[in-house]
C-alpha cells in the first residue's frame, strides 16, 4: 500500500503603501449618526454603531447576543448555541455579507429533562432595510386602523400581539379596542395617563402594570384564555377565564376571574382607539391576531399605500381612517422579530449586507419533557395530551415523549371503554398514585413522568343451575367482537366455598361450570358459588364476567325420595334423552337403568347432564342451517323475480346472540335500500324492507326461542297504476336543473286534487310541482322544506305538515284545495316574513272606550 503526502507551503509577505491599522484613528457615530465628541471605551461600548477612519474606512458595529427572558434563567446560558459569528461586538467592513448561525437545541446542564430552544430572533439596522416602511404614524387626535375578520366571540383562547412607541409621557393612549363598555362585549389595550398599561374586559376582568416612563418600542401581547377547573368558593367546576399581558415576552400582569364567554358582537378591531374614544399618538407595526391556535389576521403596517395589507392568508386588509401627511415611517432601528420555520439542531437567518449598523438577538425558550404511558398496552389510543392555549403546539395521542413549552396549558386524560375503566395514574416521579383520569396543568413548570392505570370491568350476571350463561347484558359493540370460544378462568375471581356436606372433592373450577363447544355456551353446575370467566373479545381485548350461579327454584327441581325405587328421569317418547354424568352432588346419588334411573340414599342437590336427540314428529327446527353471523351465507342461484304487486315469505330462525344486526333474507341490496331486506335490528326490532318501503316492528324481540315469520307485501297503488307504478318507473331529477315542462297546463279553480308518487334523495328545499312565480305567492307550489317538512302552497295560502319526512323512501302524496267562499280564512289573506314586514294605516284609527279587534292570522311556525 503506498500513500503519498502533498504539502504545499507559500509564504507571501506584502507590503503596501498607506496607513498603517496600528496609526488609524476612528471617529465613532451613534445610531441617529450624530458624531462621537471624545468618547470614553465605555461610551464606545454602548453608544457607537458606526466608525470611519482616517484613510476612509467605514465598518459598522455587528451585535450578536441571546434573548433568555423567555426561560427564566440567566448568566450560566451566555454560550449556549456556539453561535457563529460568536457572542459580542464586531466591527464589519460596511457591504460585507453576513450569515449567522445559531445551535437550536441546547440541553439543560442542571437537568436532564428540561432544554432550551432557540424559536426566532430579533434583528435591528441592517438585516431589516429592505427597502420596505416599518410601522404606522398615529396623530393622537382622530386617526385610527380599522382591521376587519377579528371574531373572537365564543372562543376558548385568543390573543393580540404588537409593537408599540409612544411620543409622549402622560396622556391616555388607547392601542387596540374592540365592541362596547358592557360585560364580556367589549375589550381594551393601552397605555393610561398615569403610564401604567391596561388590558380590560370591562366589567369582567382587568391588568394593569406599574407605570412604564419610556419612549421606546416595546413588544405586547394580550392573551385570553377560559377553561374549565375545579372552583373552591363554588365547591363545584366551572368555567373561569384567565387574562396575562406580556411585555417583550415577558408575562408582567395576569388575572384570573370566573367568567362568561367573551361575546362581542362586532367583528372589528380598531387599532389607535379606544372604547371611549381617545386615540394613539406615536408608531405602531406588527399587529397579529390568534384565535385558539390559528391566525386570524396579520398586519405588519410596512405598506406604504392607502390600506394595510393583512398577510395571514384570510385578505382581510384593514381600513387607514383620518390620517393624513406622512404617516408611513422607514426606521431601520426598529426591532423585527422573526420565527424559526420548526425547531432544528442548528438554525440560520438569511445573509445580509453590512449597509448599516446591525443586531442579532436570538430568542431562547425554555422546554420540559412529557412522558406518558399506560399498563395497558390495548388502551394506548385512549390517552391523550390536550393544548389548550394558543402557542401552536400540538396535541398528542398515545405514549411516548414530548418536549412542551414552559407555561402551557394543557390536560393529560385517560378514558376507559366497555371493556377497561381507568382507575387513575402513576406520577413517576414521585411514585405517589392517584385516582383521578384527567390532569389539568395551567402552566407547565415542571418535566412530568405519569402512567396511566386501567382495570378489566367486570360484568356481573346471575344465571340459573340448568340455565346456559345469557350475554345479553353485554354491551353490543363487546358482543359483535365476542369469539364465542371457551372462556378462562379470571384471575379476578371470588369464587365462594362448597357446602360442608358435599361428597366430592368440587373445589376446583372446572366442576363449577361445563362448557358446551356444540351450544358455544357455559352451563353452571353448582347454585350458591360466585367466579369469574374471562372470554376473548378479539382486537378489544378481554371480557371478564362475574358469575353469580344460584339453584332454581323448588318447581324446577325433581325430588326424590331415599331409598326409594329409582326415578324415570325420562318419561317422554317422542325424543331420546341420554344421561351422560353426574355434574355435582351432595350426596351418594347414582344412576341406573342405562342411566334412566336416579336414586340416592341422603338428602343432597345433584346436577346431572344428558343430551337430548328428536326422532319423531319431525318439526322445521329439527334440520337447520347454522350461520357463523360473519361470513356463512346461502346463494340460491337464479335471480328470483319479487317484483310483483304481491308476494309472501315464511321461514323459522333462531338467533344465538341479540343486540346486534342479523339480516336473514335479502335480493339485490345497495346503500339506498333498493331490494329486499329482511331480518332482525341493533335494537332488537324485526324489519321488512322492500325498494324503500321499511316495516318495523314497535317490539323488541331480545329471546333466542325459535319463531315463525311470515312477511307479506302488497302493492297499494290504483289500478290503472298498477303496471306502472312509481316503483317500477319512474323519472329522476338531479336536484340542480332538471324539470318537465308541461305544455298546456289544466287551470286551476276554486277546487282541485293533484296526486303523485315521490321520493327524495336529500334533507332539502325542493320543489315537485310548481306553476306560476313563487317569489311573488302568486302560483301552486308543492314539495320539501329544509327540515324535511311537506309544504302545499296556493296563492298566499300555505299547508306545512307538523311531521318532517327525513327518509328516502317512496310516498304517495294527494294534496286538495277548496275555495271557502267569501269573508271566510285564507280567502284573500297578507303573508307577513318575521323579520321585518308590517302593515301601517296612513290615517290612524282612535280608540276610546271599550273596542274590539278581530282578524284570522295562520302561524307557519310556532
Amino acid at each position: 500500500k503506498i500513500k503519498q503526502f502533498f504539502i504545499s507551503l507559500l509564504i507571501c509577505l506584502v507590503v503596501l503603501p498607506g496607513v498603517s491599522n496600528a496609526a488609524r484613528v476612528w471617529t465613532y457615530y451613534d445610531e441617529n449618526n450624530n458624531q462621537l465628541q471624545s468618547p470614553s471605551v465605555t461610551e464606545i461600548e454602548q453608544l457607537a454603531v458606526k466608525r470611519v477612519s482616517n484613510d476612509n474606512v467605514t465598518q459598522y458595529l455587528l451585535e450578536i447576543s441571546h434573548d433568555f427572558s423567555g426561560t427564566q434563567s440567566t448568566g450560566f446560558l451566555d454560550n449556549i448555541g456556539n453561535a457563529t459569528p460568536v457572542i459580542g461586538q464586531h466591527w464589519i467592513n460596511k457591504d460585507e455579507i453576513i450569515a449567522c448561525q445559531i445551535g437550536g437545541i441546547a440541553k439543560d446542564s442542571a437537568a436532564s429533562n428540561t432544554r432550551y430552544i432557540s424559536m426566532g430572533y430579533t434583528t435591528r439596522g441592517a438585516p431589516n432595510i429592505t427597502g420596505k416602511v416599518h410601522a404606522l404614524q398615529f396623530d393622537g387626535t382622530g386617526s385610527y386602523v380599522s382591521a376587519p375578520g377579528v371574531d373572537l366571540g365564543y372562543a376558548s383562547s385568543w390573543y393580540i400581539e404588537f409593537w408599540a412607541k409612544r411620543d409622549k409621557l402622560g396622556v391616555e393612549d388607547p392601542i387596540i379596542s374592540q365592541g362596547e363598555v358592557a360585560a364580556y362585549k367589549g375589550l381594551e389595550a393601552g397605555f393610561t395617563a398615569a403610564n401604567t398599561f391596561v388590558f380590560d374586559l370591562p366589567y369582567a376582568g382587568k391588568i394593569e402594570t406599574q407605570a412604564y416612563e419610556d419612549l421606546y418600542w416595546h413588544r405586547w401581547k394580550c392573551r385570553y384564555v377560559r377553561y374549565n377547573k375545579w372552583i373552591d368558593a363554588l365547591n363545584a367546576y366551572g368555567y373561569v377565564t384567565t387574562l396575562y399581558l406580556y411585555r417583550d415576552t415577558v408575562e408582567v400582569g395576569k388575572v384570573e376571574f370566573v367568567s362568561n364567554h367573551y361575546h362581542s358582537s362586532k367583528q372589528e378591531l380598531d387599532i389607535g382607539k379606544g372604547l371611549a374614544g381617545a386615540y394613539f399618538k406615536g408608531q405602531i407595526k406588527s399587529v397579529v391576531v390568534n384565535k385558539e391556535g390559528k391566525i386570524i389576521g396579520n398586519w405588519p403596517f410596512n405598506d406604504n399605500a392607502s390600506t394595510a395589507a393583512d398577510v395571514s392568508g384570510l385578505g382581510s386588509s384593514a381600513t387607514l381612517n383620518k390620517f393624513s401627511g406622512n404617516y408611513w415611517i422607514d426606521d431601520p432601528s426598529i426591532a423585527k422579530v422573526n420565527d424559526f420555520a420548526q425547531i432544528l439542531d442548528k438554525q440560520e437567518i438569511p445573509q445580509f449586507k453590512m449597509v448599516s449598523w446591525a443586531k442579532v438577538a436570538y430568542l431562547w425558550s425554555r422546554q420540559f419533557k412529557i412522558t406518558m404511558n399506560t399498563s395497558m398496552s390495548s388502551m394506548v389510543n385512549n390517552i391523550k395530551i390536550d393544548i389548550l392555549d394558543d402557542t401552536g403546539q400540538t396535541s398528542v395521542v398515545g405514549e411516548g415523549q414530548w418536549w412542551f413549552l414552559d407555561g402551557t396549558t394543557m390536560q393529560m386524560w385517560a378514558q376507559g371503554n366497555s371493556l377497561y375503566d381507568v382507575t387513575g395514574y402513576v406520577d413517576n416521579l414521585s411514585n405517589l398514585t392517584y385516582t383521578d383520569s384527567i390532569i389539568v396543568i395551567n402552566e407547565l413548570k415542571n418535566e412530568m413522568n405519569i402512567t396511566w392505570n386501567f382495570a378489566k370491568h367486570i360484568y356481573e350476571i346471575t344465571t340459573q343451575v340448568g340455565s346456559p350463561i345469557s350475554l345479553e347484558s353485554i354491551p353490543a359493540d363487546i358482543l359483535a367482537s365476542l369469539l364465542y370460544t371457551e372462556p378462562l378462568d379470571s384471575a379476578d375471581d371470588s369464587s365462594g366455598t362448597l357446602d360442608a356436606n358435599s361428597t366430592k372433592d368440587n373445589a376446583e373450577k372446572s366442576n363449577l361450570y361445563y362448557w358446551s363447544a356444540l351450544e358455544e355456551k357455559i352451563y353452571p353446575l353448582i347454585g350458591n358459588k360466585t367466579y369469574s370467566l374471562e372470554w376473548d373479545a378479539g382486537t378489544m381485548g378481554k371480557l371478564v364476567t362475574k358469575i353469580v350461579a344460584v339453584w332454581p327454584p323448588d318447581s324446577y327441581i325433581i325430588p326424590h325420595i331415599a331409598e326409594t325405587p329409582p326415578v324415570t328421569l325420562d318419561s317422554s317418547t317422542l325424543d331420546i334423552v341420554t344421561f351422560k354424568d353426574i355434574k355435582y352432588q351432595e350426596n351418594d346419588s347414582n344412576l341406573q337403568y342405562d342411566s334412566d334411573g336416579f336414586q340416592a340414599t341422603t338428602n343432597g342437590k345433584s346436577v346431572l347432564q344428558f343430551s337430548r336427540q328428536y326422532s319423531l314428529d319431525i318439526v322445521p327446527k329439527d334440520v337447520v342451517l347454522k350461520f357463523d353471523g360473519i361470513d356463512d351465507y346461502v346463494d340460491l342461484g337464479p335471480y328470483i323475480d319479487i317484483n310483483q304487486n304481491t308476494f309472501t315469505t315464511e321461514f323459522w330462525a333462531q338467533r344465538s346472540i341479540t343486540n346486534t344486526v342479523h339480516t336473514i333474507l335479502s335480493q339485490d341490496p345497495d346503500p339506498n335500500r333498493r331490494g329486499l331486506e329482511i331480518g332482525f335490528n341493533q335494537d332488537n326490532t324485526f324489519s321488512f324492507g322492500y325498494y324503500g318501503d321499511t316495516l318495523t316492528t314497535a317490539t323488541a324481540y331480545t329471546d333466542t326461542d325459535w319463531h315463525h315469520w311470515a312477511c307479506s307485501y302488497e302493492s297499494v297503488l290504483p289500478p290503472s297504476d298498477v303496471k306502472f307504478g312509481p316503483k317500477v318507473i319512474s323519472l329522476g331529477f338531479d336536484g340542480v336543473d332538471d324539470y318537465v315542462d308541461v305544455a298546456d297546463p289544466m287551470p286551476l279553480g276554486d277546487q282541485f286534487s293533484i296526486e303523485f308518487w315521490s321520493k327524495q334523495n336529500a334533507n332539502k328545499f325542493q320543489t315537485v310541482i310548481g306553476q306560476g312565480v313563487r317569489d311573488t305567492n302568486k302560483g301552486l307550489h308543492l314539495g320539501y322544506l329544509d327540515d324535511g317538512r311537506f309544504t302545499f302552497g296556493f296563492y298566499n295560502n300555505d299547508l306545512i305538515t307538523d311531521q318532517a319526512y327525513p327518509d328516502t323512501a317512496w310516498h304517495h302524496w294527494a294534496c286538495t284545495y277548496e275555495n271557502l267562499g267569501p269573508y271566510q280564512i285564507r280567502d284573500i289573506a297578507l303573508s307577513f316574513n318575521g323579520q321585518n314586514d308590517y302593515v301601517e294605516v296612513p290615517d290612524g284609527v282612535w280608540f276610546s272606550g271599550d273596542f274590539t279587534i278581530e282578524t284570522w292570522f295562520y302561524l307557519k311556525r310556532g
